[in-house]
């Protein structure tokens, strides 16, 4: 399948990003990754607020988990030449290495681990939805109930289309 890359107009972009907080580093990183998968080339300039004089990752980033991990996941779609994205790429695996211990068996470990080994930019997009199902719905307290329950209606929908076209192939 052929996919075409579009190209966002920079200011509408920066417009966009900039309703955005600025200092969550979090939706930054989902919005650039989410585009990025849709086949959008969107800068990664926003990524430099996060960088000190020497254009090394802020080493307090360290201490926000789920930041690194989106940071981790949108590093993913970099392109060559982005040398912003290598270095946060080469940053956040040494960080999530060097805190995935320290969390023990919890859903964030599992998520960090699942993500470490299996890259999301390769990924199949229905296996992960389900790995992202199952932690959201692990995760109670920022659960939003309505959205998971229409993701789940989503995935069996198109869990039973497939399996009727499986049986419709084998007939």
């Amino acid at each position: 399948m052929e996919k075409h890359v579009i190209f966002l107009d920079s200011t509408s972009y920066e417009d966009w990003i900039s309703e955005v907080d600025g200092n969550d580093l979090h939706a930054i990183a989902l919005c650039f990754r989410l585009l990025r998968q849709q086949g959008y080339y969107v800068s990664c300039d926003a990524f430099r607020r996060f960088t000190d004089d020497q254009g090394d990752f802020k080493k307090e980033l360290v201490n926000e988990v789920h930041e690194m991990l989106s940071l981790y996941e949108a590093a993913q779609f970099r392109v060559h030449g982005e040398e912003i994205l290598d270095e946060a790429l080469t940053f956040t695996i040494t960080q999530l290495k060097l805190i995935l211990p320290k969390l023990s068996n919890s859903q964030l470990a599992q998520q960090i681990s699942n993500a470490l080994k299996f890259s999301i930019k390769d990924g199949v997009v229905r296996v992960e939805t389900r790995k992202c199902i199952s932690f959201y719905q692990e995760n109670h307290e920022s659960s939003n109930q309505v959205l998971l329950n229409f993701a789940k209606l989503d995935f069996n929908i198109v869990q039973r289309l497939h399996k009727k076209e499986l049986s419709d192939l084998t007939r």
